[in-house]
């Protein structure tokens, strides 16, 4: 899941490169977000999108940890 996310995440192509059905799919996953944050912040495009871009990052973080106490309850609580 990781290399095809590295490879599709706009790191290296432009996201108008990609069919529009593709470019929704990779405007959801957390790589991208981060890509485009970091883009934004590297050549000073400050605006509105990057908070929607840490909110996002910010709510997989939660998610993520939430989904991985939950997995690692049961082991570590025997």
């Amino acid at each position: 899941a990781i290399t095809p996310m590295f490879l599709f995440s706009g790191t290296f192509y432009p996201l108008d490169a990609y069919p529009e059905a593709l470019r929704f799919i990779v405007q959801l996953t957390p790589l991208y977000q981060g890509v485009d944050l970091l883009r934004s912040l590297a050549v000073g495009h400050l605006d509105g999108s990057l908070l929607v871009h840490v909110a996002y990052l910010a709510i997989m973080g939660v998610a993520g940890l939430w989904v991985v106490s939950r997995r690692l309850d049961k082991p570590l609580l025997k």
